[in-house]
């Protein structure tokens, strides 16, 4: 009888730490001209660059996770430069009706997609576009809910290799990290990939919307297999270079852009969609196991020290954030960096563009804990530009991501943040 009560207890047992899983997509492509964000000098009308048409789709995807009858965290991400924790806030607010899951939000970082940020218009004009916001704050949180209604029993499985990306700094973060997730009848439910390298196959001649490499790599997936297929960036800071393989005056027959432009920069995109689709073919995943889903999310506070945020704040350019009691209220910001745990495997999440050392730094810490198998997730629930280990701040090659960053101050925070977390 003892050995029947105890075998109904695990089965039980089992039963709440079944990890529970669903996946969805939906189209964010804009459906009129935007200004588009990621190349230029920030503020200047001569960099403006508006979008001509659409190359290929932009998307938001989203994975729900759920371990037995706990809360449920849903991991989304879109072909956006990046997103304010004010867009993250009201998605949240919208998904009130499927509950309100804990919601990491990240972007991949397209330089091909509308400057839902602020800094790419000419001041005073900010470069956001109200109405794509709503439409694209509307559409994520669909795509959250439909993940939540998905929820079905599933198997995660891990695998990471090495893919080096073009990098113009001497160190790089090669880590490519893959995640397989089926239901219990073996099928295909979708996929997860990250990888470090910065979307900028497509140069800055480029005026047409597009989502860079990640979606020429998801067109593959997509051709492939079915299920949903979500891209997040991890390390970001200069991991890729700027291709110009398109003589400017292919870009510029007459003097007006071409809609057929830069023709051999979108043949460079998708070679290199399926370089990163090849690599992932290769993977053999492993099962995480099962076990309660946690997230730890930890809050800190940086000095502001870069003269262009404080401008963007003060012209209300740049949306104000939650912490801020008016605009130019931006001496100091607070972010957050998250953790969340399923069985042996750790997603990091980073409130910007983080560089090598900083992505290196994390995922030591991350061995330390026994959490072998790691991912790490740039861009999410904040985007504030690069993220520079302070060893590195002066560094001649990091001279121009410095004008894109807060400080040194943020990478010294996220550290004593995630290394504190377990003590």
């Amino acid at each position: 009888m003892k050995q029947l009560v105890w075998l109904l207890a695990a089965m039980s047992s089992h039963a709440l730490a079944q990890i529970r899983v669903g996946m969805s997509e939906v189209d964010i492509t804009p459906l009129s001209p935007q200004i588009l964000g990621g190349y230029g000098t920030y503020f200047l009308k001569d960099s403006l660059r508006i979008s001509q048409g659409v190359h290929d789709p932009l998307f938001a995807g989203a994975i729900a996770l759920q371990s037995g009858s706990g809360s449920v965290i849903v991991m989304a991400t879109a072909d956006l430069v990046g997103l304010s924790p004010a867009i993250r806030n009201r998605i949240i607010a919208r998904t009130r009706t499927c509950g309100s899951p804990k919601l990491f939000l990240s972007a991949t970082h397209t330089h091909h997609s509308p400057d839902v940020v602020g800094l790419w218009g000419p001041l005073p004009r900010t470069g956001r576009n109200e109405d794509y916001i709503k439409f694209l704050e509307t559409k994520i949180a669909s795509a959250v809910c439909e993940a939540v209604t998905k929820l079905e029993p599933a198997k995660i499985s891990f695998a990471s290799t090495t893919l080096t990306p073009d990098s113009v700094l001497p160190e790089t973060d090669d880590q490519l990290s893959y995640l397989k997730i089926e239901n219990l009848k073996g099928e295909l439910i979708g996929t997860v990939t990250q990888w470090g390298a910065h979307p900028t196959i497509l140069s800055q001649k480029n005026t047409m919307i597009s989502a860079d490499f990640p979606g020429a790599y998801r067109a593959y997936k997509k051709k492939s297999s079915s299920g949903v297929h979500l891209y997040f960036s991890g390390t970001l800071g200069g991991t890729y270079r700027e291709n110009d393989l398109s003589p400017i005056e292919d870009i510029f027959p007459n003097g007006k852009r071409s809609p057929g432009e830069d023709p051999k920069n979108y043949e460079f995109q998708s070679s290199q969609g399926k370089r990163l689709f090849d690599k992932t073919q290769q993977l053999f995943p492993v099962d995480v196991g099962q076990g309660e889903i946690k997230a730890t999310t930890l809050s800190l506070r940086s000095p502001n020290k870069n003269l262009l945020f404080s401008v963007g704040f003060g012209f209300r350019v740049l949306e104000k954030r939650p912490e801020m009691r008016h605009a130019g209220d931006s001496d100091s910001i607070v972010t957050e960096v998250s953790i969340i745990q399923m069985g042996s495997l750790a997603i990091a999440t980073l409130p910007g563009e983080a560089f090598p050392a900083v992505t290196h730094r994390i995922r030591q810490y991350l061995m330390t804990l026994n959490l072998h198998h790691s991912m790490i997730f740039g861009i999410t629930n904040d985007w504030l530009g690069y993220v520079i280990d302070p060893d590195d701040y002066e560094k001649e090659e990091v001279k121009y991501f410095k004008t894109l960053a807060l400080g040194p101050e943020l990478a010294r925070e996220i550290y004593s943040k995630v290394e504190s977390s377990s003590k």
